[in-house]
């Protein structure tokens, strides 16, 4: 992931003088950076617990408004992280929004299935076989285009390319608003 410190994203900005603006969160924002235990990278383990008082609490104290879609949902659905997403989504009021394509009228479906086509082209995502591979990423960015939601957060560079690359990569992602994970800290710091 690189840091751009050369040009303001205007996304960002738009969310700093209105935080209450709706943000779909990509998976990678509740699981641990280092959850691969990687020992070649001689990173010592986060726990969880710190994960959460100094992330995902701060993040949650700034935003009012963060979504995930059903697949991401699935893909954090145990351990600490799955906890404390099922807290968030069944809090009352909920303090996170699930993004359900059930939810979906007809027509709006046919929408969605025709965009999540033209983005899993860019991804190893193959609708026909839903693979795990990069499902989530394609399943919230085609509902969120397809719900003309403006702001998807991740850490995935190859997801905020689907859409800052969206004229080029063909994905009907024109009207969406990548906000790298960076930023999010950076303002809930």
């Amino acid at each position: 992931m690189d840091v751009k410190v050369d040009k303001v994203n205007e996304a960002f900005l738009s969310l700093m003088q209105d935080p209450n603006q709706f943000i779909t969160l990509d998976a990678n924002f509740f699981l641990l950076p280092n959850r691969y235990n990687d020992s070649k990278l001689n990173v010592p383990d986060m726990p969880m617990d710190f994960w959460i008082t100094n992330w995902l609490d701060p993040l949650f104290s700034c935003f009012q408004n963060l979504a995930i879609h059903e697949a991401v949902n699935d893909e954090i659905f145990s351990g600490q992280a799955g906890d404390y997403v099922n807290a968030k989504l069944t809090s009352i009021p909920p303090t996170l929004f699930l993004h359900k394509d059930s939810q979906l009228s007809p027509e709006e479906l046919i929408i969605r299935n025709t965009k999540e086509a033209l983005i899993a082209q860019n991804t190893k995502y193959i609708p026909e076989l839903d693979n795990k591979d990069d499902r989530g990423e394609v399943k919230t960015l085609a509902y969120i285009s397809t719900k003309n939601l403006i702001y998807f957060a991740s850490h995935d560079d190859n997801a905020l390319k689907l859409i800052k690359n969206c004229e080029e990569l063909k994905t009907s992602l024109d009207e969406q608003k990548a906000i790298h994970m960076y930023e999010l800290i950076i303002f809930s710091l």
